[in-house]
Formats: C-alpha cells, sequence, structure tokens
C-alpha cells in the first residue's frame, strides 16, 4: 500500500502542475471572467459586492487546492528515499515552488497578473493542509497503555 500511495502522490502532483500551466493560459481561469459569469447570475448584486465575492471565492479556491497539493507532495515525499527523512518539509517546499511557478506563470499571460501576496494566500492552504495532517496522524498514534 505504502507504494500505491507514493505513485499516487507523485501523480496527483504532476496531474496538478500540468493543471497550473494549461490553466494559466486559460480565460475561463481569469477573475473577470468569474465576474462577468457573477454579473449575468446575480444581476442585483453591486459591483463592489461582486468584485468581493471574486475575490473570497478565487482564494478560497487558492487555499484548498494548494492544500491538495500540499497533501500529493506528502505522500509523494514519505515513499521516496531522499524526501522521507522529512516528508512535511519537502511537501511545503515543494508546494511552495509551484505556487511561485503558477504566479511567475501568471505575468506572461494576457489578463492575468502574479502576485506574491498569491503566493502566500497559497501558502496558507499549504501550512493548514499539513497541520491538519499532522494533527490527524497524532490522533491515531497509540497513546501506550499502562498496566
Amino acid at each position: 500500500m505504502g507504494k500505491a500511495r507514493t505513485l499516487v502522490g507523485w501523480l496527483g502532483t504532476l496531474g496538478y502542475l500540468f493543471m497550473v500551466v494549461t490553466a494559466a493560459r486559460e480565460e475561463q481561469f481569469t477573475a473577470s471572467f468569474m465576474l462577468s459569469f457573477l454579473e449575468r447570475r446575480f444581476p442585483d448584486l453591486s459591483p463592489e459586492q461582486l468584485q468581493t465575492v471574486v475575490f473570497v471565492i478565487r482564494k478560497a479556491i487558492h487555499v484548498t487546492a494548494y492544500g491538495v497539493l500540499a497533501l500529493f507532495c506528502y505522500y509523494g515525499s514519505v515513499g521516496t528515499r531522499v524526501l522521507k527523512r522529512a516528508p512535511f518539509l519537502s511537501a511545503l517546499f515543494l508546494a511552495l515552488i509551484v505556487a511561485g511557478l503558477d504566479e511567475f506563470i501568471q505575468t506572461f499571460q494576457n489578463g492575468r497578473t502574479g502576485a506574491l501576496a498569491d503566493v502566500a494566500i497559497d501558502g496558507v492552504g499549504i501550512a493548514l493542509a499539513l497541520l491538519l495532517l499532522r494533527i490527524l496522524q497524532g490522533r491515531k498514534q497509540p497513546t501506550g497503555l499502562k498496566d
């Protein structure tokens, strides 16, 4: 089961990388696309309200998506000889590299901007996912019964 989990971790990481590179070129992943979509669905909202909704949705997506990426990186790292000594640190580092790469790629796309603030938001998702994983792992550890 360990090898399968490692394989899923690395395949998920590679799939995520592919998605980042592909999505950076797609118009439907821009804030302007989401804004126009929401304007049609919620015509009674003011422009300021729509901007707020778009901001919250986009940042929630960033936090969630990079949390998932961190878990993929963790499970890939656990079964990789070079990385398994520090899988949490490896997952953190690898996921942050992808976050930086995502923002860098966006600087070359029309209608998109790369922002260090987004890397920080991604980092929040990464840290939360790894912290939650650590907490859940701690609960699964036997506490040691005394006679």
